[in-house]
């Protein structure tokens, strides 16, 4: 089904014919990049099914539109099936880049919660897919593919499609169900990594600072006795993957300790001390601050009020309708600093920053390729910068070593630091701020009896 209509259009003997396709509109092919090009060629030579696995950043959503329009021109009346993991992709990124792009609306419909239209071509998430009637299109859209290695999705791509299209920055999961992901579409992947990306001038160049600190003694020592617990633990009841398995009290009594450790390192006061000490050296630029859980985000938050600088929380806990509401100010310099969790690993379009800081995370290369994209949007004569701040000789250090291998491999220069320079100083200029305003307050006090007095 899927190579007769196909064949019809294109004969995959005569590779002329394929350039006479994906050149039907010169001034198209002219505004695609080149991996674009190359990979709108890629797609058309493999009869239409291919994963385009692309850097975050480079223009997936713009190439995936124009092979919808090529295949619209080539028959009208062509349904077309959009399925993405979070409706913030669907309603602020999908939707409004097919408008932008020139689909009339009329022939945009969308399918999830309440809404239900169909139309040539329609927006779905991941919940809703599994009550649309597939037989109704012809082609397939994943976007963010990676989403989907469950049994059901799986079913959903398995469909026989005459087109099947997945888009992703990182297509490989821990599960290893990318690869029954891959077999779907053939095991046709395209793929443009972050190295061709900088080296094309697509993404901005970075430079990467690794500061590392140590644990002070008492946290070292609580830290140390944490993991001693869990070592005790995994030689007595077996492995992580063990104890899992089971419901005994012995899983939680680790979960617990696992936790207990990870809040160590992840609320350690000094990387709260260096992450306001690099946001107060770029006070003026647009910054991003990525942690792992709410509570973190917030403490910065706290924290930066008293140095002064303008900045908004966006995580989990923030309702919808505010969360568009603070990344349209942050769009609009409304404020500079951003202070967010995994929330913000993909999904949303993120203005152009200056700068991101890497407080906490895991070392997946999913989180890791995802929040580097998320700098490296093309700016003119500024060198972006990526910083990350880990604890010393913790299971903190691990994840942080995985990422900067990546980093420094991209990087246009790097440097290791165990301290940022200037980091007592700018403490000592807290404290001078503190004690300034302490005086000035208690003075304008005592000025304010004393006038009372004399008028009394």
């Amino acid at each position: 089904m899927c190579n007769n209509y196909f064949e019809q259009h294109v004969d995959t003997d005569d590779f002329d014919t394929v350039l006479n396709i994906t050149d039907n509109n010169d001034s198209d092919m002219l505004s695609l990049r080149d991996w674009q090009r190359r990979a709108k060629q890629y797609f058309f030579e493999n009869k239409g099914t291919a994963i385009f696995e692309v850097v975050t950043g480079a223009g997936k959503t713009m190439i995936a539109i124009n092979i919808i329009e090529e295949l619209l021109s080539l028959n009208p009346k062509m349904k077309i099936l959009i399925v993405v993991p979070k409706n913030v992709i669907l309603e602020t990124g999908w939707y409004k880049e097919l408008v932008d792009y020139g689909i009339p609306i009329q022939n945009i419909g969308v399918y999830y919660g309440d809404v239900k239209e169909y139309a040539q071509i329609t927006l779905t998430n991941v919940q809703s897919v599994k009550r649309v009637p597939l037989e109704l299109f012809d082609m397939i859209v994943a976007d963010e593919c990676h989403n989907m290695g469950t049994e059901k999705l799986l079913q959903i791509i398995k469909f026989p499609f005459k087109y099947k299209l997945g888009l992703t920055a990182t297509l490989k999961r821990l599960d290893n169900k990318h690869y029954d992901i891959m077999k779907l579409f053939n095991y046709n992947i395209f793929q443009y990594t972050p190295s061709e990306a900088l080296n094309d001038g697509i993404l901005n160049p970075f430079k990467f600072i690794n500061v590392g600190t140590p644990l002070d003694e008492k946290s070292r020592q609580i830290y140390d006795d944490v993991t001693q617990q869990l070592n005790s633990l995994f030689a007595s009841y077996g492995s992580y993957e063990k104890m899992m398995r089971t419901s005994s009290p012995i899983k939680f009594k680790m979960l617990a300790l696992i936790n207990e450790r990870k809040n160590l390192v992840n609320n350690y006061p000094e990387k709260f001390i260096i992450g306001r000490d690099i946001i107060v050296k770029h006070r003026n630029d647009k910054i991003i601050v990525f942690n792992q859980f709410n509570n973190q985000t917030s403490k910065m938050y706290w924290h930066l009020l008293e140095d002064n600088i303008d900045c908004r929380v966006l995580h989990s806990g923030i309702p919808k309708a505010n969360r568009d509401k603070i990344l349209s100010d942050f769009k609009n310099d409304k404020f500079n600093v951003l202070l967010t969790t995994k929330v913000l690993d993909e999904g949303y379009n993120i203005p152009k920053l200056d700068v991101a800081i890497i407080m906490a995370g895991d070392s997946t290369d999913k989180q890791t390729i995802q929040r580097m994209g998320r700098v490296l949007r093309k700016k003119k004569n500024k060198t972006s910068m990526l910083y990350q701040i880990y604890c010393n000789d913790t299971i903190e250090e691990n994840n942080a070593d995985t990422r900067a291998k990546l980093f420094k491999r991209l990087a246009s220069d790097y440097n290791d630091l165990q301290h940022l320079p200037g980091t007592h100083l700018s403490l000592w200029k807290r404290f001078v701020h503190f004690v300034v305003k302490s005086l000035c307050t208690t003075f304008l006090t005592t000025l304010n009896i004393i006038v009372l007095f004399v008028a009394f």
